[in-house]
């Protein structure tokens, strides 16, 4: 299991990457979900479901930029602080014992 936890806390780090880079307050299931696209189990396991990743990708990345627009906060990136974790996200951090995933 540990092999497991350290991919499932760098896709959670990329999830918090993708929040930020769109200057979103916080990081949700979405963009978790985003970041697993590119994990390897992860995406065998949606493949194997007969998953569209391309599509999928294209479709969450739309549903961030559009639907979840009210996340963007203005100055966020000049008061360098990062996106913090929704609840349903952190609790996924806590089930899972990862360590604090907004370094």
């Amino acid at each position: 299991m540990p092999s497991f936890s350290r991919s499932l806390e760098k896709a959670l780090h990329q999830a918090l990457a993708f929040a930020n880079e769109r200057h979103q307050e916080y990081a949700t299931l979405e963009h978790l979900l985003l970041s697993l696209i590119d994990d390897q189990d992860a995406a065998a396991v949606m493949r194997a479901c007969n998953v569209d990743l391309d599509q999928l990708r294209k479709s969450i990345v739309e549903y961030i930029d559009t639907e979840l627009e009210n996340l963007v906060v203005d100055g966020m990136m000049i008061q360098n602080q990062p996106p913090v974790s929704s609840a349903s996200f952190s609790v996924l951090s806590f089930m899972f014992n990862l360590p604090d995933v907004k370094k």
